[in-house]
């Protein structure tokens, strides 16, 4: 009973997708998958990680630039500046 089901509300999500006149049989030919291999793929291919983050470019902020911009944006009241830049020294960014 749920097979008849199944299959009563797929033709209609179907008819209801492509429209009434739909051939069920060039439906399911389109559907199927192929049975040919595909040989394009390389078996030997290796998963090769992102290890950009790793090193340091030399190119980071100095320690004493977080405290400098820190200290400025404090006296000018610049809550966000100040709280971004002390997140910014914690996580060595």
């Amino acid at each position: 009973m749920r097979n008849d089901d199944l299959k009563r509300n797929a033709e209609k999500s179907v008819k209801m997708l492509f429209g009434e006149d739909v051939d069920f049989e060039k439906f399911k030919g389109l559907i199927k998958k192929d049975q040919q291999t595909d040989n394009k793929q390389d078996i030997n291919l290796a998963y090769m990680p992102d290890g950009s983050g790793a090193f340091r470019t030399g190119s980071e902020p100095e320690q004493g630039s977080y405290e400098k911009s820190i200290s400025s944006a404090a006296d000018k009241g610049d809550v966000d500046t100040v709280l971004s830049q002390m997140f910014k020294r914690q996580l060595g960014k």
